[in-house]
């Protein structure tokens, strides 16, 4: 996730929290890994954290967006770190990230992928009819690398022609 305030609207920890995990029941309620910071310079600490309890705990289940370019997490390119976690700046963003290594995403069991936008359905599209450039994107990694159950929850504007909405294509 973005390091930012839990409040702000890049958030993505407070959007699973706010739109899925405060409408479940209190009992059926998953924990989210938040044990990061909201401020960079406290970075270093959230991560050894997050380290700590990966190494113990392997998520059930993961909520990934997807970029246009196909980047999952934070995840730009091929970086099969053996850390856990990592954190980083993307120079065209004013804030650091912190993800979760695709090392400990290959090993998640349940995969959701949420895809939204018109500009995204290339991307989606060539990932699913296998049509991409041989050079490394991210979700299409996952998604083919990954051997737990995956599933791609798209809006109609992201969607692939191809496919019928509702239809098990993985």
């Amino acid at each position: 996730d973005r390091v930012v305030p839990l409040h702000s609207s890049y958030s993505n920890t407070r959007k699973i929290q706010n739109e899925l995990v405060l409408k479940l029941k209190y009992d059926n309620r998953p924990s989210l890994i938040t044990l990061f910071s909201e401020k960079d310079n406290e970075i270093k600490n959230g991560l050894s954290l997050i380290g700590k309890y990966l190494m113990k705990n392997n998520p059930s289940i993961a909520f990934l967006g997807m970029g246009v370019d196909g980047h999952i997490a934070g995840i730009f390119n091929k970086n099969l770190s053996k850390e856990f976690c990592y954190d980083f700046k993307n120079k065209l963003e004013p804030f650091r990230r912190i993800t979760i290594s695709m090392n400990v995403f290959l090993k998640t069991k349940n995969i959701i992928l949420y895809v939204l936008g018109k500009e995204k359905k290339k991307m989606l599209s060539s990932i699913l009819l296998k049509k991409t450039p041989d050079n490394f994107i991210p979700a299409k990694f996952l998604l083919q690398n990954n051997l737990g159950k995956k599933v791609i929850i798209c809006d109609k504007e992201a969607a692939p022609n191809e496919f019928s909405i509702g239809e098990s294509i993985i």
